[in-house]
């Protein structure tokens, strides 16, 4: 005696299992999936991320000037990123450990920059290198640090982040 099953039974198992899924969704509460937990009041961060995009050369004059940033304030104890008044400041370090440039962000240009994304608040900045110093260095690996500073408690750093800055072609 032959047993036959269903064909799609076994050709796409991956199927069934989807199905199964999506008939347990509308079991769900999709109203609470998108709302995020609120900040605890005195909060303080603990982490700065930073997320860099590759810097260009915006004036076509053969050097790298600016460098698109999103930043992400955090805490241990917090799930999402934070909203937390305060201050920021990056250094873009050369090859000898030299700052090449340094932006001070005051709080009140901080908190215009502050966006609200699915992940939580995030900062984003362009930082061009020609606001703060030249642009016109030789091309080199550089590092750029990044420090929240809370306007009560203590100042967090970020992991310093990799850039190329400098000359784009040749004299």
């Amino acid at each position: 005696m032959q047993l036959r099953y269903p064909p799609s039974a076994f050709r796409f198992p991956f199927l069934a299992g989807a199905l199964a899924l999506l008939t347990a969704l509308p079991a769900c509460d999709s109203g609470s999936k998108n709302r995020m937990p609120s900040q605890p009041a005195n909060i303080q961060p603990s982490r700065v991320g930073v997320w860099a995009t590759p810097p260009l050369d915006t004036d076509a004059n053969g050097y790298v000037d600016t460098v698109e940033i999103t930043v992400y304030v955090s805490a241990d104890q917090h799930p999402v990123p934070l909203s937390v008044p305060g201050t920021f400041t990056f250094r873009l370090i050369g090859r000898d450990k030299k700052d090449l440039a340094t932006w001070h962000i005051d709080e009140p240009a901080a908190q215009a920059a502050m966006r609200r994304s699915r992940v939580g608040p995030g900062y984003f900045f362009t930082l061009n290198v020609k606001d703060v110093a030249t642009d016109e260095i030789d091309a080199q690996s550089a590092e750029l640090a990044a420090e929240f500073t809370p306007r009560t408690g203590k100042p967090v750093q970020a992991p310093l982040t990799g850039l190329r800055f400098g000359r784009t072609r040749p004299k």
